[in-house]
Parts: C-alpha cells; structure tokens; sequence
C-alpha cells in the first residue's frame, strides 16, 4: 500500500510536483516492504528530471532510476536504470521516438516497445512510483484521457484508461 501526497505547482507551465525531495515508505497489509525517495528537479533549463531510489523486500531489489521529461510538455525523453536483484544487476536504457520507446536490453539488442494508436501518449511502467509521481501533470499537460504504458518487464505495452 502506497501512501502519498502529491501537490502540484500553480504556475504558468504545466503543474507538476514542485522541485523538492519525496519519501514513501510502502507497505502491504500493514507491514513495511519497502522505501522509496524521488528526487524532482525542473532547475536545468528545458529539461525535468526525477531520480529514484527504491529498495523492496518483496519482492526483493534494490533500484535507482532517473527519468528525463520535457519541461514545456511533459512528455517523457529519456529513461535509465539500474537494478540490483537476486538474480544479478540489471542495467536498463530507454530512448524515446515518435510512437515508441525503444528499450536497449542486457544483451545488447534493441526492442521497440509501440504506442497503441488509441492511445499515443507513452509512459515508462517500471513498477517504481518515480514514474508514477509524475502520469497526474503528464495527463494534465496534455489532455490526454488513455496512454500507453510501456511495460519494461516483458517489453510489452498496455492501453491505460483514465
């Protein structure tokens, strides 16, 4: 269970949380599982950049993940990550293009993740709430009512409504 508060800036730009450090402690049925600490920074010109650090005991992993957005529309420009699981580290790189997010995988390749024509609007789902802090003013800022999220475990994608 995930328990939040997001505020949203008043300004003249689309309202996203204000440049400022975010803590989550998530639990499930009441006991704690994990912590998250988000990091919202719109100070480099052009550019929104919100970095996380996440560690969950169920399941069991240690991340931090760093995703770029355009700061005039929101939308999402570039992702990466690096997660530590029982299984080994896990390096991950997305790029995005128009109707795609293109997921560079460990072993080398490329995969294209696509937008859903009925939903053009792409978002990175890595099941950490850095993205997740974020889809409210992305929806605001572009009107959008659907969006694609593009499911990075599996490279698939999934048509979320609003």
């Amino acid at each position: 269970m995930l328990h939040a508060a997001l505020f949203f800036a008043a300004t003249a730009a689309a309202p996203r949380p204000p440049n400022a450090t975010y803590t989550y402690a998530i639990q499930a049925g009441g006991v704690p599982i994990g912590s998250s600490t988000v990091v919202v920074d719109g100070t480099t010109p052009g550019t929104v950049v919100v970095k996380e650090s996440a560690s969950m005991s169920m399941p069991r992993f240690s991340a931090t993940a760093t995703t770029r957005y355009d700061a005039a529309t929101l939308h999402e420009t570039g992702y990466s990550a690096d997660f530590n699981l029982p299984s080994g580290a896990q390096h991950t790189d997305v790029t995005v293009k128009p109707g795609a997010m293109t997921l560079t995988v460990p072993a080398g390749g490329t995969l294209d993740i696509a937008a859903d024509p009925s939903a053009p609007l792409e978002l990175v789902g890595d099941n950490l709430v850095g993205g997740s802090i974020m889809v409210p003013a992305v929806l605001h800022a572009t009107g959008a009512k659907s969006f694609t999220l593009a499911v990075l475990a599996g490279a698939q994608p999934l048509v979320c409504k609003v």
